[in-house]
């Protein structure tokens, strides 16, 4: 009977054992899991890293294209801007340069330059009295007036109520000579003058009126023998250069 009750015994030890041995075997395999698990947190880890990775990069080329879209853009916009501007500078130029060569002043009187057909007209405008109508009045010579200047002017003009014109031949020259006693006239009457024709009236000493004379020269010259006396001196049928001449200085007064 002990002998049975020691078998027993020993049985019991050996399964407790067992027991103890397996479940030790348990806790070996929960530790063995727990670095299996954090290589797999890791693995996980590394993979979303990875996913990542080629996003950044893709954001980075992304940001890379706009910042050169935009350069781009700039360089455009900075180009159209320049030509923009350099338009406008050559338009503002050529208007200058076409305004100053179609008018320009001489002596305080604005002139405008028109061309009709082979024709030059140098154009100006004044306040005048005809026939006692008060009116802006247009002139217009055929003699660049910065050139009639060169011709010389003696004396100093003053104005008349009347005017003797009086000429020593027959300046025809091809028609010019109509052409400048008639503008002489037109624009002298604008200035409240009356022009009459008397053979016989001379240079007055007393200045009651403008005496002028158109006769030959060897130059085309104004000269004054007398207060309000003018001797119109034509060279080579300049008879347009002598007479726009006189017109000038009657210009010049009224302007002032």
């Amino acid at each position: 009977m002990e002998e049975d009750k020691k078998k027993g015994l020993k049985k019991k030890a050996v399964k407790n054992k067992d027991v103890k041995v397996k479940s030790e075997e348990v806790e070996n395999l929960d530790i063995a899991e727990e670095p299996i698990k954090a290589s797999n947190e890791v693995k996980a880890e590394t993979v979303e890293e990875k996913a990542e990775e080629p996003e950044k990069e893709n954001n980075s080329k992304e940001d890379a294209l706009n910042k050169k879209e935009i350069a781009e853009q700039n360089k455009i916009l900075k180009n159209v801007l320049i030509g923009i501007f350099v338009f406008i500078g050559f338009f503002a130029i050529g208007f200058y340069f076409m305004n100053t060569t179609n008018h320009f002043q001489y002596e305080g009187i604005t002139f405008n330059i028109i061309k009709e057909k082979e024709v030059t007209f140098f154009q100006t405008s004044f306040l005048g009295t005809y026939e006692d109508i008060a009116a802006n009045y247009n002139i217009f010579i055929r003699t660049d007036p910065r050139k009639l200047g060169d011709i010389p002017f003696e004396g100093k003009f003053y104005p008349s109520e009347m005017m003797v014109l009086n000429s020593s031949e027959n300046f025809n020259c091809d028609g010019d000579g109509v052409i400048a006693v008639a503008n002489f006239q037109n624009i002298m009457n604008a200035f409240g003058t009356t022009i009459i024709n008397d053979p016989n009236a001379s240079c007055d000493e007393f200045g009651r009126y403008l005496y002028v004379n158109l006769q030959s020269g060897d130059k085309t010259e104004i000269t004054s023998p007398g207060n309000k006396c003018f001797n119109i001196n034509i060279k080579d049928c300049e008879v347009l250069k002598g007479t726009e001449r006189f017109l000038l200085e009657a210009m010049k007064y009224h302007s002032n």
